[in-house]
């Protein structure tokens, strides 16, 4: 049966980094009902994945020391997203309950 997220796999046959992205997106939603502390962690990261992308398409260096935090904080974040503070709110959101998921604080879907 076809998943959300097996769009991706579609740009994975020309680019193979892809594949990456929808392995995260794939474990966030099939352990969501079971793990649902690993599919926060996989949320996470497929944001992470994402932000670090967009950031390198835009022509920006990622120190590797960079935090997911330091990403979403530049200013090129905030133009890519258009200032919409409703969509901002959310992927803070998703690295809020990524973070605690990884730090082994219940994130509490129920």
């Amino acid at each position: 049966m076809a998943k959300n997220f097996d769009y991706i796999l579609l740009v994975a046959d020309t680019i193979p980094s892809f594949k990456n992205l929808h392995n995260y997106c794939r474990l966030a939603e099939e352990q969501q009902p079971i793990y649902p502390d690993s599919s926060a962690n996989n949320a996470r990261k497929a944001l992470e994945w994402l932000v670090k992308n967009m950031l390198m398409i835009k022509g920006l260096t990622i120190d590797g020391r960079m935090s997911l935090n330091d990403m979403l904080r530049l200013p090129e974040m905030d133009a890519f997203i258009n200032h919409d503070y409703d969509f901002s709110r959310d992927i803070y959101y998703v690295k809020k309950i990524g973070n605690a998921a990884s730090h082994g604080v219940d994130v509490g879907f129920e």
